[in-house]
């Protein structure tokens, strides 16, 4: 028998790269429901087909940086201690709404995304998270 994931379950999580012992920031992980990793999958993946050279099998190109970044958008319920370098103060976690088929999702809104440091490390680190809060291991998430 299989079991239905939890859609309104979430974990903290504090990251390798936070070095701050004492307010340490945490990022609220969910999972990610059937319907947004198909739209994250449709919206990342690029079918490539060389029409000159008739031998060529298509190649499909996955854009990964999207592919993570969506995952946060959509994986990251909340933020908590994540401090504003130019106000001083903990930067307010805010949502957008953005709407799948019939249905609506709140996620992370652009500006809040954009304060997050270092994306080149962080965005990646937090969508394997989220995609271990689905229930896939390490050797399924390179599949």
């Amino acid at each position: 028998m299989l079991t239905a994931i939890n859609l309104h379950e979430t974990k903290p999580y504090i990251s390798r790269l936070d070095k701050d012992q004492n307010k340490p920031t945490k990022f609220y992980i969910g999972v990610i429901d059937a319907i947004v990793d198909t739209y994250i999958t449709d919206k990342t993946q690029v079918l490539r087909d060389d029409s000159s050279d008739p031998a060529a099998m298509p190649q499909v190109q996955i854009e990964m940086g999207m592919a993570n970044l969506l995952r946060v958008k959509f994986g990251i319920k909340n933020i908590e201690d994540l401090a504003d370098p130019v106000t001083g103060q903990m930067v307010i976690f805010k949502t957008d709404t953005i709407k799948i088929g019939s249905s609506e999702y709140q996620v992370v809104a652009d500006e809040v995304l954009a304060k997050l440091p270092f994306p080149k490390l962080l965005i990646p680190e937090l969508s394997a998270e989220i995609l271990k809060a689905n229930g896939l291991n390490e050797g399924e998430q390179k599949n």
